[in-house]
């Protein structure tokens, strides 16, 4: 009897349970669903959010290329802005758009993403914008030219043209507070750049916002000659980037750093090629060091029509002697043995002098970019880390390098025209390397580079 009275105590318990179970289950599933929900949806969303940025992206910078005609809906700029927003998001709209400054246009975008499993807490759609701005953004600009002899005649004829054809692509202008101009210089180059050991002088034209001074040093006066080069032997790109970097920072031409884009240019016919004469092998001074950097305050700025040479520099005759304005004679790990005295202090009267042995590193010499300084003799291939070491430290200050290699053929090798290699390695990413196999297509890289950072986006 008792124990038919715990089965039935025990049978009314579990069926009582088994409803609680049943509701308790219902309850999960739906809470189930909404994660799921949230999950689904969320990466929907997210990607909608992507295709949305790049269709914006596409639209700012089709409304920059439409401008100043701006900003009402009837306008070419706008209508353009659409096309490529719809092109890229067909749902998509603009919200707005606006030119913040001038040759700048500013646009944001929006579009309803639809939803799946949102839906059953009542979401079915969720509105989502994007903002983007293209134009013409404030770019501090030095072009490394080969100045070698090879590049005479048609060659620098056809570089002058594309760089010509470049300077009228860029917004420039001579005030330096304008928040979209652009300040171009020139840094001509062979073994040398101040033809110190040819007596041949190739002049850097400073950063400037003027075109016509630009043009000017471009066709003759103060740089390259029209239809060649200053010719001379020897090819030592590292030296046009060391000066490319110098002219972006340490001149009064310069903008601070962070309050414009800092890019350089470097165009090279072939590989480097070892000239005595050069200065990263002038004097016997150890190729894989290079000379002392110059100071801002010395750095000679010779033949320029908006420069005149510093108080600290003087001139001199050219000269077949090597670096006639000053001779240095180095000896392996120089050794310093000064004398220091010290005078008198209150409540004492001595003097001490002690000697001590120092020995300093090189001039050049500091291993923070990633190169290790050991004096090795003047080779191509010492010119070639003299190139990766001033790249490097250009790159370290956030200046952006495209380069551009001319030569009937291109490889690694080391048989080819254009070591490919290294200017790849030299530029900020391999995608900013260009390669012009004849004359003719000269102009078109420099085009190419002229599209990427002339209309661009900015933000």
């Amino acid at each position: 009897m008792t124990k038919q009275l715990m089965h039935r105590v025990a049978r009314r318990w579990t069926a009582g349970n088994r409803g609680q179970a049943m509701i308790l289950l219902a309850v999960s599933f739906v809470g189930l669903l909404a994660a799921m929900g949230l999950a689904v949806d969320g990466g929907a969303l997210f990607m909608a959010r992507i295709r949305l940025s790049r269709a914006v992206d596409a639209a700012a910078l089709a409304a920059a290329l439409k401008l100043p005609d701006c900003c009402g809906s009837s306008t070419t700029t706008y209508t353009n802005a659409l096309s490529y927003l719809q092109a890229n998001e067909s749902t998509a709209t603009i919200e707005s758009l606006s030119s913040p400054n001038p040759g700048q246009a500013q646009l944001t975008g929006c579009a309803d993403a639809s939803t799946v499993f949102m839906r059953i807490v009542g979401i079915t759609t969720t509105h989502l914008c994007a903002t983007a701005t293209a134009g013409f953004g404030a770019i501090d600009l030095m072009i490394a030219i080969d100045d070698t002899g090879s590049m005479d005649g048609t060659e620098m004829t056809a570089v002058i043209n594309g760089v010509r054809s470049f300077i009228y692509a860029m917004n420039m202008s001579s005030a330096p507070s304008d928040p979209t101009s652009a300040k171009i210089g020139l840094v001509p180059f062979r073994g040398e750049v101040m033809g110190i050991g040819s007596g041949l002088i190739t002049q850097i034209t400073p950063l400037t916002g003027d075109r016509e001074t630009l043009l000017k040093g471009l066709g003759g006066t103060l740089g390259l000659s029209t239809g060649g080069g200053h010719g001379g032997s020897g090819t030592s790109t590292g030296v046009g980037v060391k000066y490319g970097y110098q002219e972006l920072f340490h001149t009064p031409y310069a903008r601070a750093a962070g309050s414009v884009d800092k890019v350089m240019i470097v165009f090279t016919d072939g590989r480097n090629q070892l000239d005595d004469s050069g200065e990263f092998c002038q004097a016997g001074f150890p190729c894989g060091l290079g000379i002392p950097n110059l100071s801002p305050t010395s750095t000679p700025r010779l033949g320029s029509a908006t420069a005149t040479p510093r108080a600290s520099f003087t001139p001199v005759p050219p000269s077949s002697t090597p670096n006639p304005t000053w001779t240095y004679t180095p000896s392996p790990n120089p050794t310093i043995a000064p004398t220091v005295t010290k005078t008198a202090t209150p409540n004492s009267s001595f003097t001490k002098t002690p000697t001590r042995t120092a020995t300093p590193n090189p001039p050049s010499a500091t291993p923070t970019f990633g190169l290790t300084p050991t004096q090795i003799s003047c080779t191509d291939a010492c010119l070639d880390r003299e190139m990766r070491r001033w790249a490097q430290i250009a790159k370290n200050a956030d200046v952006t390098i495209y380069t551009i290699g001319y030569g009937a053929t291109q490889g690694c090798t080391g048989t080819e025209d254009v070591d490919s290699c290294l200017l790849k390695e030299v530029a900020s990413g391999s995608d900013k390397y260009y390669y012009a196999s004849s004359s003719a297509v000269i102009g078109e890289a420099f085009a190419a580079i002229g599209q990427r950072i002339g209309h661009r986006l900015l933000k």
